[in-house]
């Protein structure tokens, strides 16, 4: 524990925490302006289950000789992409709904650019 500039004391894990949590979303903000959108985190995801199962098969069909194990390795480190991916989606959603870039009303309307085309 230390003492705060009020003479109050500060946790430094709470402190840690602070920093941490804003670094994050200094990294959300950032790949935010970069083009980055929650949809195409979910759609990243979304691949990563199916490729997933692509190392899996793939691992025990190309390396015949390595057994099961090795597949399983293969496919429990690609499978963790997927959470990965659903939670910067996550969090590239909710910092689209506070900057105000994600609402009801602009996904009524790319659905119905979507239908249009």
């Amino acid at each position: 524990m230390s003492l705060g500039k009020s003479g109050n004391r500060v946790s430094v894990g709470a402190t840690a925490t602070i920093r941490t949590d804003l670094e994050h979303a200094m990294i959300i903000k950032k790949m935010h302006e970069m083009g980055i959108r929650s949809e195409h985190a979910y759609m990243a995801g979304m691949a990563s289950i199916g490729l997933t199962l692509a190392a899996w098969m793939g691992s025990l069909k190309m390396e015949p000789g390595k057994g099961l194990d090795r597949a399983d390795r293969w496919g429990i480190f690609v499978g963790e992409w997927a959470p990965t991916f659903f939670g910067l989606g996550l969090a590239l959603s909710h910092y689209e709904q506070q900057d105000g870039t994600l609402t009801a009303s602009n996904v009524h309307e790319l659905r119905e650019r979507q239908k249009a085309v």
